[in-house]
């Protein structure tokens, strides 16, 4: 009786760990593709800044230039 005792509380503690530890697995897991996600829409994100400076890169020139322009066309 007492040996049938120790045993399931032993196979009691051992089911416990192993619970245990597959969800710390499972969780890991998540955690692994949520860091997979952010990475891939971070280098999503910078390329879209890259192109967005770019373009304000050009409309600062066009700006500049149509000011000149209008410059130019009020001393007319």
């Amino acid at each position: 009786s007492k040996l049938d005792i120790n045993y399931n509380k032993e196979s009691m503690a051992a089911k416990k760990e192993r619970e245990y530890t597959n969800s710390l697995v499972e969780r890991v897991c998540k955690l692994e593709d949520l860091l997979g996600e952010s990475s891939a829409e971070k280098d999503f994100l910078r390329e879209k800044v890259l192109a967005l400076t770019e373009e304000v890169a050009g409309l600062r020139e066009r700006v500049k230039f149509l000011e000149a322009e209008n410059e130019r066309l009020k001393l007319l």
